[in-house]
């Protein structure tokens, strides 16, 4: 999700050889389209006050993909994994973004752990 064109057409260019990427300009369509095409990971840009809140209630559920945040100056929002700060070159947006979907994959093979455990009654002490 990013507001500005040029900085959406990067994200484009950069991400889409490796993975599909869907851009979008505010929180409200970033909410629409987790529930409706579930990413890999998010790559999030500037946010206004509303569409962070939009953004925070929306990534609360626990199967929510990884946040990648851009331009955070400061610590990241409480609803982002990882930041990458400005300035940064395309190399480091792929470095990250890969980071953010490694994240996702050791996630949901913990994710599959779980019903096995519970299937065999073992608790892993």
């Amino acid at each position: 999700m990013e507001r500005t064109p040029d900085l959406q057409s990067f994200l484009r260019t950069s991400l889409q050889r490796a993975y599909q990427v869907a851009v979008v300009s505010d929180g409200s369509s970033a909410v629409q389209h987790l529930k409706h095409c579930p990413p890999q990971g998010l790559v999030i840009g500037q946010v206004t006050a509303q569409g962070n809140e939009t953004l925070r209630l929306a990534l609360q559920d626990a199967k929510s993909p990884p946040v990648l945040k851009l331009r955070e100056r400061r610590f990241p929002a409480e609803w982002a994994d990882r930041a990458l700060r400005h300035p940064f070159l395309r190399a480091d947006l792929l470095r990250a973004v890969d980071r953010l979907v490694r994240m996702r994959d050791r996630l949901n093979g913990m994710r599959h752990l779980e019903p096995r455990l519970h299937e065999t009654g073992d608790t892993g002490r």
